[in-house]
């Protein structure tokens, strides 16, 4: 991911947040990519409760819907109304 590495850089904050765990990019309210996902734990259009390798993620908001999982990521799209991590 060359684009997140460079952004990170431009911001500078490359060295002290990489190597990540998990990653949580939203495009705004419309969806977003979680990276570093073990599983998903809950999955409804309301919410979504992913397990992280420390700690769980809680995606809250109307017509969620998962549009990818594998490979320790998960897309979504729906409106995002809160972002909660247990």
């Amino acid at each position: 991911m060359v684009f997140i590495e460079d952004a990170l850089s431009f911001l500078g904050l490359g060295k002290e947040i990489t190597p990540y765990e998990h990653r949580v990019t939203l495009f705004g309210t419309a969806g977003g990519l979680i990276e570093g996902v073990i599983r998903i734990v809950c999955y409804t259009p309301c919410e979504i409760r992913l397990q992280l390798k420390k700690g769980g993620l809680t995606i809250v908001g109307e017509g969620l819907k998962i549009k990818k999982y594998g490979d320790g990521e998960v897309a979504l799209v729906g409106k995002i109304t809160g972002v909660c991590y247990q």
